[in-house]
């Protein structure tokens, strides 16, 4: 015969087991409102400082300077024959700011931790050289940047070579191994073709 005891024991388990699956059930509805979350892009706080900044001194900024999100086209090019053509839209966010006679160019957490990249006026109106340095492979890339109506900027570049080795097997289902071997026998281009779109702040250009 069970006591009162046995009784409070196992009212006492059956309590805890509720309690584990309300608790099981609760972190399983926030994991999925995290995920769901997961895709968007929340302002850094150093992005929402620029913000302010661009919109409070929106009269005196140069039409470059801003907030830009980019949008890229990555061509690879095998013997001057198409292999693939890859489109990737807010592949970025950049701060693009005034100092000294070059327009620095920014992440979105106001750092340049892999490149230094700048901005200078070109000889023409509305023109501008792109310039970019990678601080691991020590790599320079050069190229004419053109602004449409103040809110969009183009240029187009290859890719340097150490991208292309890097992604070369993904693109051509080549091993690692084999990869310089291969990729001196062929002629191998990566072209990207950029277009950023300024977010902040927005013109009537």
């Amino acid at each position: 015969m069970k006591t009162l005891n046995d009784f409070s024991q196992i009212k006492a388990a059956n309590f805890w087991v509720n309690v584990s699956l309300v608790s099981f059930l609760l972190l399983s509805a926030c994991a999925k409102i995290i995920e769901q979350q997961s895709n968007i892009l929340v302002p850094s706080p150093t992005e929402l400082y620029y913000q302010k900044y661009f919109v409070q001194h929106k009269d005196k900024l140069d039409p470059i300077e801003g907030i830009w999100t980019e949008n890229v086209v990555a061509t690879l090019y095998e013997n001057n024959k198409v292999v693939t053509r890859e489109t990737e839209e807010k592949r970025a966010i950049w701060v693009i700011i005034k100092k000294g006679k070059e327009y620095v160019i920014l992440n979105r957490y106001g750092e340049q931790n892999k490149f230094i990249a700048s901005f200078k006026s070109g000889q023409k109106e509305g023109t501008y050289i792109y310039t970019c340095f990678d601080k691991q492979t020590k790599e320079n890339i050069k190229a004419e940047a053109k602004m449409i109506q103040n809110n969009l900027i183009e240029m187009e570049y290859d890719a340097p070579e150490s991208v292309l080795k890097e992604n070369y097997h993904e693109y051509l289902n080549v091993d690692s191994s084999q990869i310089d071997q291969n990729y001196e026998k062929k002629n191998i281009v990566l072209h990207w073709q950029f277009n950023w779109l300024k977010i902040l702040p927005l013109d009537k250009g």
